[in-house]
Formats: C-alpha cells, sequence, structure tokens
C-alpha cells in the first residue's frame, strides 16, 4: 500500500499549522521591522493557510490546484513585500484574509477529527492553531481600524507598527493587559472588549474541553 506525497502533511496538520502560525506571531513581535522580516512573516502565515488546504481531504485535485495558486501568490506577494513594493495597507489587508481563511479552512478538519478519533493530540493542536489565529485575525483587524479612521489606534503621533498590533493583541485575548498599549477610541475599546470575551470563552470552553478529555475516544455506536 503506497501513501500520498502529503500523506505526512495530512498526520501532522494541525500541529504544522500551530507551528507556523506561533512562527507568525513571534517573528512579527520580534524581528526589526523591516521588509525582509515582514515578508518572512507573511510567507509563514501562508504557508499555514496553504497546509491547511493541502491536508484536507474533500476534493483533492480542487484543493491541490488551489494549493499550487495560494503558493505562486504567496511567494509573489513575498517578493513584492521584501522589496518595500507593497504598502502597510495592503499588506496588513493580506494578513487579514489569510488569518480570516485559514480558520475557516480548519474548522471543519478539527470537527471531522473529533468525530472520527475523538480527542486526540492532533485535534488539541488544531484548537490551539485556531487561537492563534484569533488573535492574528483581531491584530490586522485594529491595524485596519486605526488606518481607515485615519488617527492613531493608540493615540499619540508616534507611527504604530504591526508588532504593536500583533503584540497587543495577544495580551488582551490573555487579558495579561500590561497597560503600555491601549486602544483610544471608542472602537478600538469595543473591539478589545470583544477579543478579550472572544478568547477566555474559546480558552475556557473549547481548549478546557479539549485538553480535559484527551486521549479519550470517539464512543462507538453499540
Amino acid at each position: 500500500m503506497t501513501s500520498s506525497p502529503d500523506a505526512g502533511i495530512r498526520r501532522q496538520r494541525f500541529a504544522l499549522v500551530m507551528v507556523l502560525s506561533l512562527g507568525t506571531v513571534l517573528l512579527t513581535i520580534a524581528t526589526p521591522q523591516a521588509d525582509a522580516t515582514r515578508a518572512l512573516a507573511l510567507f509563514f502565515q501562508g504557508l499555514a493557510l496553504i497546509v491547511a488546504i493541502v491536508a484536507a481531504r474533500d476534493h483533492e485535485r480542487l484543493r491541490q490546484q488551489t494549493a499550487i495558486i495560494l503558493m505562486v501568490a504567496l511567494l509573489s506577494a513575498c517578493a513584492l513585500a521584501g522589496l518595500g513594493v507593497l504598502t502597510d495597507d495592503v499588506r496588513v489587508l493580506a494578513s487579514l484574509l489569510i488569518a480570516v481563511a485559514t480558520p475557516a479552512v480548519m474548522v471543519r478538519g478539527v470537527v471531522r477529527l473529533l468525530r472520527e478519533r475523538g480527542v486526540v493530540l492532533q485535534a488539541v493542536f488544531g484548537a490551539l492553531a485556531l487561537y492563534l489565529q484569533i488573535g492574528l485575525i483581531f491584530a490586522f483587524a485594529a491595524a485596519g481600524i486605526g488606518s481607515a479612521q485615519g488617527t492613531p489606534f493608540f493615540g499619540g503621533d508616534d507611527p504604530q507598527s504591526i508588532s504593536e498590533f500583533v503584540y497587543f493583541s495577544f495580551t488582551t485575548m490573555s487579558t495579561t493587559g500590561y497597560g503600555d498599549l491601549t486602544p483610544a477610541t471608542s472602537l478600538g475599546r469595543s473591539l478589545a472588549v470583544l477579543e478579550m470575551l472572544v478568547g477566555q470563552i474559546y480558552l475556557v470552553t473549547v481548549v478546557g474541553l479539549l485538553v480535559g478529555n484527551i486521549g479519550r475516544e470517539r464512543p462507538t455506536a453499540p
């Protein structure tokens, strides 16, 4: 019996998505605000989406074609970002679209895995990857709001980098709240409250239930 070329990705799909999502977060926060590092973070983020698509079980030919098209588009966008051609607004929009698309692709796979195999480690990885993607969605949404409003999201006159938005998003979602960055507008505060609620409810319900039941197989019908 021979395995398909992407069988390994299928077995470890959610772990790979989690690692790539975490890499996106850390690269965005920790690396200098340079075109090359932003291009690398965008590549990690887009690759997480492609891995999620490749690992899907439905419509094999269609998903392979979609993955190829997205890889070409991703490499082109990363090249343009690395050369400084893409504006910050375009990069934020591209990152937001990827962050929204990745969970949309993953959710069905996580649910199917739970139904077929119960609470296995890959399902927990999938839940954690979704948590990271939620944080990225709020980060890029906040950056987009600041740009659309024409006023700094955090107030003040200093330029605000995407690393600050990602840092703010995850400290808000985890309710750490260091207070070094705070939204200056009513819309920004509303977004922060929504993220806190979503993040905590997700951790307590989805992640908490999965971790508490890890290793429990799906009940078989009598």
